[in-house]
C-alpha cells in the first residue's frame, strides 16, 4: 500500500485463576517467541496493522486518525498494541489514514479518517476510532486500499470500491467519490485487486490483467502515457499471478516465477538496472523463480522460491535493508542465510511533504522484521524516530483476551469513557477492582465499588481485573479512556 497525493495525515490467556498468588502474574503483557506470530500484515501511512495467529487484531505507529482500531487516537510505539481482543479477524488492508478488514464471517469492517468516504460508512465527519461495520452483507473475501480509497471483492466475484476517485481509481465509470461500496461492472470472475498512487490493477480468475485511474507515468501497462481511464481496461498480453502497485509504477509475477515491472522508474524501483520509464511490463532480470512482490512508494520487496529476500528501489530511509542509503536499481539480496515466507513494503508521505518508507519481512519462523522509516514507531520495535538500514526482530505478540468470563454477570460502561466507568450486574459481596495500564503497572485499586474514576490518566487502554475473594474468581476486561 503506499499514499495517493492528498495524504492527510493482548491472550493473555486470561484464565481464572484459583492460586492468588499468581494473581499478577498475567499482567507481563510480553511476547512469545511462537512459530506462527501473524496471520497477515498490512503497513499503512507511519502505522502497522495486523491479525496475529490467533485472529485478534493488532495495530501500532500513528494514530491521529483512530487508524489503529483501538479507541484513542494516541500514537502507539512502546509496545506492540492489540486493539480487539476478538479472535475472528481474517484479512486486513491498510490506506494512508484508515483500516479494512474481514472476519471470518465475512462481514466488512473499517476504521480511522472518513474523508472522501474511504470507510464506506456513508458521508461520516467524525473519526471512527473502533472498528465498524460496513452494510449487513457477510460475503466479503479479499479487501485492499489506496490512500484514500478502498476495495474489496465478494465471494460471487464481483468487485466492490469506495472513497476518493479523483483519477478514475474506483473504476466504476466515473471521477466522483463514492461514500458506501459501489460495484464495478458486472464482472463475476474478479480475484485479485491493488491500488497505488491513482491506479489500480486487478486480476480476474484467469489471470488476466486490468487497469485503470492514473497514468500518467504509463503504470497502466496499456502501452502509453495519460491514458487515464476511469473503467477497467484489459492490459494486452498480460497474465500474472500475482500483482502490486507501486505509487506510480506496476509489478506482476506470471506463472512461470518471472517477475515484470512498468510505470515511473526514477529510482530505479522497477528493477531494471537504469531508471528510464517503462509504458509496458518488462521482464526484471531473467530468473524464473520469483513467488512474491510488494511495493512501497519507490522501493520494492520480493521473495524468490528458495525463500530468499530481494528488495531494490530508493532507500533514503534504510527501506531497502542493505545497511545502505543508495538506492539500487537492480534487486540485492537482503540478509542472506534468513528464509522467508512474506514481505510489505510500505511508504507514506511525511512532515514537511518529505518522502518516507518502511518495510516489514515474515520469516519462515513465523516471527517479523521491520526496517526503515519509524518516525512513529510503525516498525514496532519499542522505540521511534531513528530509522533502521537492516532488518530488525519484531517480538510476537501475546493476545489479551477478555472471554474468560460471562458477560451478563459482569460488564464495564460506557467503554470508551472519558474516565469514569460503572460495573452492571456485578452481585459480589466482597470484591476489589484493580486497574493497570497495557504494561502492566498498577495505576488504580478499588474495593467494593460499582463507579472507578481514572480521569487523571491518559488516554489509551487499561485493564480492569475483579477479584471476587467470596467465590474465588478472577475477571478481567479491557477498557479505553478516551
Amino acid at each position: 500500500m503506499f499514499p495517493l497525493n492528498q495524504m492527510e495525515y493482548q491472550h493473555i490467556n486470561l484464565n481464572t485463576m484459583k492460586n492468588k498468588l499468581l494473581l499478577l502474574s498475567f499482567f507481563t503483557i510480553g511476547f512469545l517467541n511462537a512459530q506462527t506470530c501473524w496471520k497477515q500484515l498490512s503497513a499503512g501511512a507511519e502505522f502497522t496493522a495486523g491479525i496475529a495467529n490467533d485472529g485478534t487484531l493488532w495495530a501500532w505507529g500513528l494514530n491521529s486518525s483512530g487508524q489503529l482500531g483501538d479507541g484513542t487516537t494516541t500514537d502507539k510505539w512502546q509496545n506492540l498494541n492489540q486493539s480487539s481482543s476478538l479472535t475472528n479477524w481474517d484479512k486486513i488492508a491498510t490506506g494512508g489514514i484508515h483500516c479494512i478488514a474481514i472476519k471470518t464471517d465475512g462481514t466488512l469492517w473499517a476504521w480511522g479518517n472518513p474523508s472522501f468516504g474511504r470507510l464506506g460508512l456513508g458521508n461520516l465527519n467524525n473519526l471512527v476510532i473502533t472498528p465498524t461495520q460496513i452494510g449487513v452483507d457477510n460475503d466479503w473475501v479479499t479487501v485492499a486500499a489506496g490512500d484514500a480509497s478502498s476495495f474489496a471483492i465478494k465471494s460471487n466475484g464481483t468487485l466492490w470500491a469506495w472513497g476518493v476517485n479523483e483519477n478514475g481509481q474506483l473504476g466504476d465509470g466515473s471521477f466522483v467519490n463514492k461514500n458506501i461500496p459501489t460495484q464495478i461492472g458486472t464482472a463475476t470472475d474478479w480475484a485479485q485487486v491493488t491500488s497505488g498512487g491513482g491506479h489500480t490493477l486487478a486480476l480476474k480468475t484467469n489471470g488476466n490483467l486490468w487497469a485503470w485511474g492514473n497514468d500518467i507515468s504509463g503504470q497502466l501497462g496499456i502501452n502509453g502515457q495519460n491514458n487515464t481511464t476511469s473503467t477497467p481496461i484489459q492490459v494486452p498480453n498480460a497474465q500474472f499471478n500475482q500483482i502490486a502497485c507501486g505509487f506510480i509504477s506496476s509489478y506482476g509475477i506470471k506463472s512461470d516465477g518471472t517477475l515484470w515491472a512498468w510505470g515511473s522508474n526514477t529510482y530505479g524501483n522497477l528493477g531494471i538496472g537504469n531508471t528510464t520509464l517503462q509504458q509496458t511490463p518488462v521482464q526484471v532480470g531473467t530468473d524464473t523463480d520469483w513467488t512474491k512482490v510488494s511495493s512501497g512508494l519507490t522501493h520494492v520487496l520480493s521473495i524468490k522460491s528458495d525463500s530468499t529476500l530481494w528488495a531494490w528501489g530508493r532507500n533514503h530511509r534504510g527501506q531497502i535493508g542493505n545497511n545502505s542509503l543508495d538506492f539500487v536499481s537492480s534487486p540485492v539480496q537482503i540478509n542472506s542465510g534468513t528464509q522467508y515466507t512474506t514481505v510489505i513494503a510500505d511508504c507514506n508521505i511525511g512532515g514537511n511533504n518529505s518522502n518516507y518508507s518502511f518495510s516489514m519481512a515474515i520469516k519462515i519462523d513465523g516471527n517479523l522484521q521491520s526496517w526503515g522509516d519509524n518516525e512513529r514507531g510503525q516498525l514496532g520495535i519499542g522505540s521511534r524516530f531513528n530509522f533502521r538500514q537492516t532488518p530488525q526482530d519484531v517480538a510476537c505478540p501475546v493476545a489479551l483476551s477478555t472471554t474468560d468470563f460471562d458477560e451478563k454477570q459482569f460488564t464495564v460502561y460506557p467503554n470508551p469513557s472519558n474516565g469514569i466507568f460503572y460495573f452492571n450486574n456485578i452481585n459480589l459481596i466482597e470484591f476489589e477492582a484493580v486497574i493497570f495500564d497495557s504494561l502492566g503497572k498498577q495505576i488504580a485499586r478499588f474495593k467494593n465499588r460499582e463507579v472507578v474514576d481514572i480521569s487523571n490518566v491518559s488516554k489509551g487502554i487499561y485493564f480492569v481485573k475483579i477479584n471476587d475473594f467470596k467465590n474465588q474468581k478472577t475477571f478481567t476486561i479491557k477498557i479505553v479512556k478516551s
